[in-house]
């Protein structure tokens, strides 16, 4: 909270009768790479944006992001073309982003004007996380898949929200260097170098053999463990080839929990 204030996020202003206000909560979440490795604890304050109303406290809303056909058709360009494949991050990218309506939100637990003092709320200066309008004012602009061609030089890019895919010829890195440098200038970014994990999917690239690996093995290995399942022997088909299913009688019918933890499971 310190530092949402220290950014001017918000302002603490005096409750009125009749207010409407969005709630809040913290979220704790645990980074990790490819391998499973913690690398970073991350505590970030969201609002529950699905309690405001269209019309009122947004206009419309839009978030950048590529399709998987896209990413993966990218990446297979970049492959066989031997191009060079970087990964970006906005840092912070919505609390860059300056609200163009009056908003107020609620303090959250654990805030010392949380739900305990009922005389304050926060008024919304910048954007923050779940605020449905919250992508869209943060990056600026619509489309998700650009190219970029300048003296003769060219580049490519994908973005996912705040993730960003740069691709390139390395003889046209002067380019890219501009482009990072000028984007810098707009959003706060971190260049986490050649892309090897990006939305939880793992990429293994082999550039003299001109292929790009792409697993999920980390994803597979999340649900094993959370069903209890890591001492199962893999198999070819998920289930004994040749057996005869028939209709299970009302009586062992799963229930509603039953059904949605199978359905989860496959």
């Amino acid at each position: 909270m310190e530092g949402l204030h220290e950014k001017g996020v918000f302002t603490k202003v005096r409750r009125v009768p009749g207010m409407c206000t969005i709630p809040t909560r913290f979220v704790f979440k645990i980074k990790t790479d490819q391998y499973g490795n913690v690398t970073k604890y991350k505590a970030r304050l969201v609002t529950k944006g699905f309690v405001q109303q269209k019309g009122t406290d947004f206009t419309e809303s839009y978030a950048p992001t590529s399709s998987a056909v896209a990413i993966r058709a990218a990446i297979a360009i970049a492959t066989a073309y031997y191009l060079e494949i970087e990964h970006l991050d906005v840092t912070q990218a919505f609390l860059n982003a300056e609200i163009d309506q009056l908003l107020h939100v609620e303090p959250p637990d654990g805030d010392e004007d949380g739900p305990s003092s009922r005389d304050f709320v926060y008024k919304l200066n910048y954007a923050l996380y779940c605020l449905i309008q919250a992508p869209m004012l943060a990056i600026g602009y619509e489309g998700s898949t650009f190219t970029l061609q300048k003296d003769g030089m060219r580049l490519i890019l994908v973005t996912y929200v705040d993730d960003l895919q740069l691709i390139y010829d390395k003889k046209d890195s002067k380019l890219s260097d501009w482009f990072k440098e000028e984007f810098g200038k707009q959003f706060k970014i971190t260049n986490e170098g050649d892309l090897s994990w990006h939305l939880g999917v793992h990429y293994i690239r082999d550039r003299e053999n001109k292929t790009t690996f792409c697993t999920q093995a980390r994803y597979v290995d999340t649900l094993l463990e959370k069903y209890g399942y890591t001492d199962l022997k893999p198999r070819d088909t998920p289930a004994v080839a040749g057996e005869q299913l028939t209709k299970a009688p009302p009586d062992e019918l799963l229930n509603d929990a039953e059904a949605k933890l199978f359905r989860e499971q496959l």
